[in-house]
Order: C-alpha cells, then sequence, then structure tokens
C-alpha cells in the first residue's frame, strides 16, 4: 500500500508541480495526527497534550492555504446582519470582528485570520472526537 501510494504522489506531483506543497503539508498533517494517535494509546497522554499536539500537528496545513476565507451568508440568516440596505444591530457588531461586504447586501462575510482559527480548532475537534467515538465503540479493545 505505502509503495503504492508514494508512486501515485510522485506520479501526481510530477505531473502538478504547484500541488507539492500542498501534498507535503497534507502528508506531514496525517502522519503527525497518527503519530499522536499511536503514542496517545502507548503513553496514554493527559487530556491537555491532546488539544496542543492536534494543535501544531495542524499548522502545515494552515500555512500551505491560500485560497479563500470569505464565508457566504445562507439566505434565511442574511436579515441578521443586513436590513433594507444598511447593518442592523448584529452586522454592525460582527463588522468589528469581520468584514462585511455591502455590495452583496451582507451575503458576503469576509472571516481572515478567524478562519484559520476555526479550522485549527476543527482539526482538534475531529481528532477528539475519532478517539473518542473510538473508545465508545470497542475499536480500541
Amino acid at each position: 500500500f505505502l509503495v503504492c501510494l508514494i508512486f501515485c504522489l510522485v506520479g501526481y506531483t510530477a505531473s502538478n508541480p504547484a500541488k507539492l506543497l500542498d501534498v507535503n503539508a497534507a502528508l506531514l498533517s496525517i502522519c503527525f495526527m497518527l503519530f499522536l494517535g499511536f503514542t496517545d494509546d502507548v503513553l496514554d497522554w493527559p487530556w491537555r497534550y491532546k488539544l496542543i499536539l492536534p494543535t501544531v500537528s495542524s499548522l502545515p496545513l494552515l500555512c500551505s492555504y491560500s485560497g479563500s476565507t470569505s464565508v457566504v451568508i445562507p439566505v434565511p440568516l442574511r436579515s441578521l446582519l443586513w436590513h433594507k440596505g444598511s447593518f442592523t444591530w448584529l452586522g454592525d457588531l460582527a463588522n468589528f470582528l469581520v468584514i462585511i461586504d455591502a455590495n452583496s447586501d451582507g451575503a458576503v462575510v469576509e472571516t481572515g485570520i478567524l478562519y484559520m482559527l476555526y479550522m485549527s480548532m476543527l482539526a482538534v475537534f475531529c481528532t477528539n472526537a475519532i478517539n473518542i467515538y473510538a473508545g465508545i465503540n470497542g475499536l480500541e479493545a
């Protein structure tokens, strides 16, 4: 399996050299998460390490991300931010933290660094949720 994976990655990055950074960042994050899971089972890490180490392992993905950090607000919720051509009180409050696009009538919110913080917290949540689910489900017995 690993030999096949290596050949597939070499072939993919040879045809798409611009994606080499993304592939390496993803592999580094996955390997670090696997290492964390293995050492957690063997060394029985305390909970504080289970919060710090996934955050560190998500850094390669966050550093290599070069896409948009805009979020499209669902239609039923747009009236909470924008009403009759101006911001609502909640829109004014949200505009201190993020940039709400007034040209799109509050439909697009540029989250910036908060998006990266959210993605980092999502990585911590996913690793811990999988670990808890495996323990409850009996997969680690």
